[in-house]
């Protein structure tokens, strides 16, 4: 334990290192051996040295760790003893210092940041407010209106920023530690007491005012469904009204309360499933290839979605195709419309565009890292590329197929969310040959790109159309037994969707493999086709102009169509279906039960490499709401049992997509959660 913390003494001045890399996360063993470092300083030492080894000055807490151990201290006594160190410490800070590592800085008397780092207080983000102090110190600190910001928006902020705001004292010109250990040896010379921020009040003297801004801040948020938001700022204005001890206390409690509620562990669920998605640990040892120029093939919506979004990353585009190619003069168009509605200056388009080339023949594309086959429909397809044999090969069609590529080693599919590439998703569906370096290099990438990837284990499953699929299935049930699909999309957006099933079956089209793909089970009772109707009618989608929904200039995200709801009446009296109603709460239920069930089929087929993974398609790719964390963490918090009990309820009536995945009564049997299956 004592090796997670180093401690070195040189001219007076004592240099605790936290020795955990990469992030010296403040798990039980660190906080303990932090704490047993302060109670056996060196006697004649007068000043300490708090530093970071690694990729990091501190990362905060371990997330699968957040209530201390029994014998050890809390996140609070720890802060405590730092604070309350009767010589001056200096907190050393280089890269990140977030969360409880930024707490470690504010319960230090001095704050240095080399060049360049990043500081934060991202606890908000994973549904619990600071537990080690902050919303006491920080409004003491850098004032109650600047604490909040910090606090609410779960964002980090640059050095330069942090010394505006006198949160951090000086940045360290040169060596970090050689920066520090001067500091700390004129601290010395000048003989100054520890400058404890418990005692400052100069930033809380002004009570009404203060009181005027906690009211303004909570207003701002009362229509969030988020608890933590509201919590800390309950916490800031216990750091106005109460003794510092006392708050600490409010703070622990509000803490506590927090972590251990559902939508708490459910952020947190989706903080691990996101960083497990991105991990490779058979690729360790690979290096990934460097993608600076890519080439894209088609001509349709697309491809422009992603020759746009790659020169805004900075790479060089290649437009594949014939000389009358229209893509270019698109590229342009929106280009010219982003500076005239000021989302880009006209110097970041113009330098965009001097990195697009093209059009240029699919056979003669020459030396390009990456190509991506974008081509829709009956367009010539990347048989006709001629590549090296090591230029990746990324097919993002609808349809991808990969059987019969050459070079299948450098090839595979990407799969998107909806709207298809808008979306923060994408999916990297490996071939049986694709190789470890090929998803490695378009990870990458996808970092790049600001995209949350999810590696499918088989490109012939496009996981996002099977989830969407799924979650159409369920809701056309609802809709046999009386809803329309409004109603339907209007429940899931209570329970805090981003969009319904019916608005994103508009935005892919409802001739997409989602709006067709067939269920495991024909339905034995009878469902009301409502979406083979609108095919008949040519209504495919937000694209087409109507679809679910209908669209106009004064519409242009869609609004519900009287037509729609007389065809759903129709439907079910020409299927002499009774006209009965279901309740929003059944429809939610129906689709989570749905969705997890079908996520345990893809688990168990071998699809992903993680059931997690399903989670985080649904959030990123699908609007699923983060702080519900899934359908696979609901089903946890449910309970396996009666997730399999209700969906053997449904399959006595009608198998369709209700029969229970074999896996769960596996799961059931041995008291193991879905979300570890």
């Amino acid at each position: 334990m004592a090796d997670l913390v180093t401690s070195a003494s040189k001219d007076g001045v004592t240099t605790l290192t936290l020795a955990d890399p990469p992030v010296n996360a403040l798990g039980g063993a660190m906080r303990q051996a932090l704490w047993d470092a302060f109670k056996t300083l060196p006697a004649d030492d007068r000043a300490v040295i708090l530093i970071g080894d690694g990729a990091c000055f501190c990362g905060g807490v371990d997330l699968r760790e957040l209530t201390p151990e029994e014998d050890g201290p809390s996140f609070g006594d720890l802060m405590d003893c730092i604070e309350g160190c009767d010589r001056p410490v200096v907190a050393a800070m280089h890269s990140r210092a977030t969360g409880g590592g930024m707490e470690l800085a504010l319960a230090s008397h001095y704050r240095l940041t080399a060049q360049g780092t990043r500081l934060g207080q991202p606890e908000v983000t994973l549904g619990f407010p600071p537990g080690g102090g902050a919303t006491q110190r920080l409004p003491r600190l850098i004032g109650v209106e600047n604490a909040l910001d910090l606090m609410l928006s779960g964002a980090l902020i640059s050095d330069s920023k942090a010394i505006s705001l006198g949160l951090v004292d000086a940045r360290a010109k040169g060596d970090l530690q050689d920066f520090a250990q001067a500091y700390a040896t004129a601290l010395i010379a000048n003989a100054p007491a520890p400058r404890r921020t418990r005692d400052m009040r100069d930033h809380l003297r002004d009570g009404a005012a203060n009181q005027q801004i906690i009211n303004a801040y909570r207003k701002r948020i009362a229509p969030s469904p988020m608890t933590a938001p509201k919590r800390i700022i309950d916490c800031v204005e216990a750091a106005l009204l109460l003794p510092f001890e006392a708050g600490l206390a409010f703070e622990l409690a509000a803490f506590e309360e927090c972590v251990a509620a559902p939508q708490s562990q459910a952020l947190r669920h989706m903080a691990l499933a996101d960083r497990k998605a991105l991990q490779m640990p058979e690729a360790k040892g690979l290096s990934p290839k460097p993608i600076t120029r890519v080439a894209v093939l088609g001509q349709g919506k697309r491809a422009l979605d992603l020759s746009v979004m790659l020169l805004q990353a900075g790479l060089e585009v290649t437009l594949a195709g014939p000389s009358d190619l229209a893509l270019p003069d698109h590229v342009q168009t929106w280009f010219d419309r982003a500076v005239a509605a000021d989302r880009l200056s006209a110097d970041q388009s113009d330098r965009a565009l001097d990195r697009l080339r093209g059009p240029v023949p699919p056979e003669a594309l020459g030396d390009v890292d990456l190509v991506i086959d974008a081509a829709t429909g009956d367009a010539p397809n990347n048989a006709a590329i001629s590549r090296s044999g090591d230029t990746m090969l990324a097919i993002a069609r609808d349809d991808a197929d990969l059987s019969g590529i050459a070079s299948p080693e450098t090839t595979l599919a990407l799969g998107f969310g909806v709207p298809p590439v808008q979306s923060d998703l994408l999916v990297l569906a490996k071939g049986p040959e694709t190789t470890l370096e090929t998803l490695l290099s378009l990870a990458h990438l996808a970092q790049r790109l600001n995209k949350q990837t999810v590696i499918a284990t088989d490109a012939r499953v496009d996981l996002v159309a099977r989830m969407l699929a799924t979650w159409r299935m369920a809701a056309d049930t609802c809709l046999r037994d009386g809803a329309t699909p409004y109603q339907v999309d209007a429940a899931l957006r209570a329970l805090g969707c981003l969009r319904g099933p019916y608005q994103l079956l508009d935005l892919v089209g409802l001739n997409s493999t989602a709006a067709r793909l067939p269920p495991r089970k024909a339905a034995k009772q009878p469902l009301a086709d409502l979406i083979g109707a609108l095919r008949k009618g040519d209504r495919l989608g937000r694209r087409a102009g109507s679809g679910i929904y209908a669209y106009d200039a004064a519409h242009p995200n869609g609004r519900e169509d009287p037509e729609i709801v007389t065809l759903c009446a129709q439907l079910r009296s020409a299927q002499n279906l009774p006209e009965r109603t279901i309740s929003d709460g059944a429809i939610q239920r129906r689709c989570l039960i749905a969705l997890a069930n079908e996520a345990a089929y893809l688990r168990a087929d071998g699809a992903v490499r993680q059931i997690t993974d399903l989670d985080v398609v649904m959030h990123h790719g699908l609007g699923f709401p983060r702080w519900r964390g899934g359908p696979v963490q609901m089903a946890d918090q449910m309970s396996l049992l009666a997730l399999r009990r209700d969906l053997q309820r449904l399959t006595d009536h009608d198998p369709f997509i209700w029969e229970p995945a074999p896996m769960l009564d596996e799961l059931i049997k041995n008291g193991t959660p879905l979300s570890q299956a």
